[in-house]
């Protein structure tokens, strides 16, 4: 028996809530169904064939009672579509889309530590952010210092080795943060902790908001020149990982804390050394509209990302940060992972001379901008440190 990832739902397109961008363009679709993954936060266009196919597994089926009921529906024999239709049931069982219905109930979006209860000495706040893999907490210590859990635990993950392999994605994220603790904007690591069901990594409490909220909403941009003081403090910060040889391996908006123009960058969980160890297992994070040209996948939806963070890559995706800040949206936008990834690819930016504001952007903080998102990795800055350092010369 088999049934749908709990983490995937099916839906028609005109259920959807699309940004203003979006909506026309969404009228245009073929497709009117989509696959939404909540793991990704990623929704992916379908054909009525697909869409039909995956709800008769929606409350569980097998592969035989699949076909004899979709073959009823469509007026055919059980032969005519037996083979299109096991192969197709293969793969998305292969992509864990389509997974063995078990008896184990999951708690994949459960809250697993309770406000008020106490862990270690810590007493849990609230639950700021439930993610596919991680929970992050506000807690507060018996001395009444607010600070923040960022939890794996076991109740999140079908498989036991998906478990371990969080687990030491987390320890090893612990361990890079205390050789960093001398650096004021790269969030201080206070405990790791480890108890039956889980294990958590206690880290201080930013005060602040993320970058995202920054750039969107226009009444905390205040001035062009505080533009400027944001993006020389996001230089000096990833200037100091780079310098250090470390690529952070997930940048975008979110895991960046601004507070009194001063960044602090957080989540190292796909961080890593720029020369990793041979056997160390790399992460490959990213959101796609930051993602550099080269690194991916225009055609592979399941698996949009190739290759691993480089400095190249890095600068480049800081250089995306840049075109949000003075201009307050992103460079590419798109409906659909293939139109974004076309665009990304393909298409070159629109540079305006004036910010959102009808202020003047110089030529040079423009020609900046343009080097750092070349389509080019080689015609990129070599680093975050040589961006910091032209920034400062210039």
């Amino acid at each position: 028996m088999y049934v749908l990832n709990e983490r995937y739902s099916l839906k028609s397109i005109d259920d959807l809530d699309f940004r203003k961008e979006y909506k026309s363009e969404s009228k245009k679709q073929k497709n009117k169904f989509v696959l939404i993954c909540e793991k990704r936060k990623s929704i992916l266009l379908i054909n009525k064939t697909i869409f039909d196919f995956l709800a008769l597994f929606v409350n569980g089926n097998t592969l035989t009672g699949a076909i004899e009921e979709y073959s009823q529906k469509i007026n055919c024999t059980h032969n005519d579509i037996e083979n299109q239709f096991s192969s197709f049931f293969h793969k998305m069982c292969k992509k864990d889309i389509l997974t063995e219905k078990q008896e184990k109930i999951l708690h994949h979006n459960k809250q697993n530590i309770k406000n008020g209860e106490i862990v270690k000495g810590y007493s849990v706040i609230d639950l700021i952010v439930n993610k596919s893999n991680t929970e992050i907490y506000k807690v507060k210590t018996d001395k009444g210092k607010i600070a923040v859990f960022k939890l794996v635990h076991y109740n999140k993950f079908d498989k036991r080795s998906e478990y371990i392999d969080a687990v030491s994605s987390l320890k090893k994220e612990y361990d890079l943060l205390r050789k960093l603790t001398a650096h004021s904007n790269i969030v201080n690591p206070i405990n790791y902790i480890s108890c039956n069901n889980f294990e958590c990594l206690v880290l201080d409490f930013v005060q602040g908001i993320n970058l995202g909220i920054f750039i969107r909403e226009s009444n905390f941009i205040k001035s062009y020149e505080e533009k400027m003081l944001v993006i020389k403090s996001l230089l000096k910060t990833m200037a100091l990982l780079h310098n250090e040889d470390i690529l952070h391996g997930d940048i975008h908006a979110s895991n960046f804390i601004i507070f009194n123009n001063i960044i602090t960058i957080i989540d190292f969980g796909h961080s890593q050394r720029s020369l990793p160890n041979e056997d160390e297992v790399l992460k490959k994070g990213g959101v796609v509209c930051y993602m550099p040209p080269e690194r991916l996948n225009e055609f592979d939806i399941f698996k949009k990302f190739k290759g691993n963070s480089t400095f190249f890559s890095e600068v480049y995706q800081i250089g995306i940060l840049l075109y949000m800040l003075l201009y307050e949206k992103e460079p590419f936008k798109g409906l659909t992972y293939r139109i974004l990834t076309k665009k990304i690819i393909y298409e070159e930016p629109y540079f305006n001379t004036h910010t959102p504001k009808g202020e003047k952007i110089s030529n040079d903080i423009i020609r900046f901008v343009k080097k750092a998102i070349s389509k080019n990795p080689i015609e990129r800055y070599s680093s975050a440190q040589e961006m910091y350092n032209y920034w400062k010369e210039h």
